[in-house]
């Protein structure tokens, strides 16, 4: 392939995780108005968000085994048509279990998503020049990493007063450095 073949195929499959990743970014935002317009419960509030979380850890490694054994541009395009469909009909979704059930088959397809992006990534590109193209990413978890360990303890805090005050909140995540 030549250099502008492999950039058109990373852009491709970049554009389709930043699909996936903001995905996730906007339900997490719009969540609680969902849910509250579909009257569920806070158990439903947290199932709707695990239910993704365990169907994309369960499928990752069988998309990786069937990477080895399938063709691998049919399972991207695959893991794709299965995100979609479940972000269409999540999208339908007229009570949480409902909404629970498309969220599992959105994270079947992100699990396909993480697994075979990295997996075509080391088809495409030698190890040689792979380290320029994972560099960004890296240095953007370096800059999260480096945060000050008082501004990661402010950001606890705060979080632990807004649960004890009943608002939904995401918990920061806590790194190895703290």
């Amino acid at each position: 392939m030549t250099h502008r073949e492999v950039l058109e195929a990373l852009s491709g499959l970049l554009l389709a995780m930043l699909v996936a990743i903001l995905s996730s970014t906007i339900v997490s935002a719009a969540l609680p108005r969902i849910i509250t317009d579909l009257e569920g419960s806070q158990s439903s509030f947290t199932w709707v968000v695990t239910a993704t979380l365990l169907a994309l850890t369960v499928s990752t490694p069988i998309w990786g085994k069937l990477a080895d054994l399938l063709d691998r541009k049919l399972l991207v395009q695959l893991a794709l048509v299965i995100f979609a469909a479940g972000s269409v009909a999540a999208g339908f979704a007229q009570s949480t279990s409902w909404l629970i059930g498309c969220r599992v088959v959105q994270g079947l397809g992100i699990g396909g998503l993480t697994a075979l992006v990295q997996v075509v990534l080391s088809d495409l590109v030698s190890p040689r020049e792979r380290g320029p193209l994972h560099g960004p990413a890296r240095r953007r978890d370096g800059r999260r990493d480096r945060r000050r360990p008082t501004d990661r303890r402010r950001d606890h805090r705060l979080a632990a007063r807004l649960d004890q005050a009943g608002v939904l909140v995401e918990q920061p995540t806590r790194s190895a450095s703290s």
